[in-house]
This record gives C-alpha cells, structure tokens and sequence, in this order.
C-alpha cells in the first residue's frame, strides 16, 4: 500500500515532534510513503519563515522531498480538460 501525507504530516515528520506520528512514518517507509504537492505548500511556508530559520527549514523539506518522493517530477504540468479549469 502506498501512503500519500499531508501537509500536517508533513510538517510533524519534519518537527519530529509527534513520537507517534514519526514512528507510524518509519514503519510505514518500506510500504511506500509519496509526497505531491505538499512539497510546495512546504516550501512557501519555507519562504515566508524567519530568516533565522530559513536555510535550515528548505534543507530539512529538501531532505524530506529526497527521502519520499521516490518518482520523478513530471515532465509537463498536468492539464485540465478543456473547460474554465473549475472542479
């Protein structure tokens, strides 16, 4: 089975403050843990954080986008049919 997280998963795993929730990720790991684009919502929030934090933050959501994400980014953005775009 392949586990997709969340944006709080996320942010907890790269905390590493929730025990629970890091264990949980760790025995998951070999099952198949992807990110999609938690990754930028990530990053925008790397980008709008204290600059005393900054270089550390993008490097640990690197690190978490290296470590999970384990398929290649796409190639061409995914497009809509046609239509205004609306879901």
């Amino acid at each position: 089975m392949t586990y997709l997280l969340d944006t709080n998963t996320c942010i907890g795993w790269l905390r590493q403050n929730q025990p629970q929730l890091v264990a949980r990720i760790q025995a998951q790991v070999q099952a198949g843990i992807v990110l999609c684009s938690v990754v930028v919502e990530l990053l925008f929030g790397v980008e709008r954080s204290d600059p005393a934090h900054l270089a550390n933050s993008g490097v640990r959501v690197e690190l978490l986008r290296q470590q999970f994400n384990r398929n290649p980014p796409p190639k061409a953005p995914a497009t809509l049919p046609s239509g205004d775009g609306r879901v």
